[in-house]
């Protein structure tokens, strides 16, 4: 119900309307994506270069490591529950 009540009120909006909040989303995301590559191109040394990126990788080192991950993911999944029991 909550998802509802956030999307109905757009249908009353006119089209006109509409399209400029679409065109700043679309110019919003161009320009940050022109960012990060102004950024990445501009840094030469890690973190945050495109020409040397730093050592990641897709498993974890200890189980300290592990533990972490966790908690991030879960801080940003309460996140989005808070907000979803806030509204409804």
């Amino acid at each position: 119900m909550p998802i509802f009540s956030s999307l109905i009120p757009t249908l009353f909006i006119p089209l006109s309307l509409l399209s400029y909040a679409s065109l700043l989303g679309i110019v919003s995301t161009v320009l940050l994506i022109g960012t990060v590559f102004y950024d990445g191109l501009s840094k030469f040394d890690a973190p945050g270069s495109l020409w040397s990126p730093a050592k990641t990788s897709f498993g974890y080192c200890n189980i300290g490591e592990l533990g972490l991950a966790f908690g991030l993911f879960m801080a940003g999944v309460r996140i989005v529950l808070t907000f979803f029991n806030a509204s409804g």
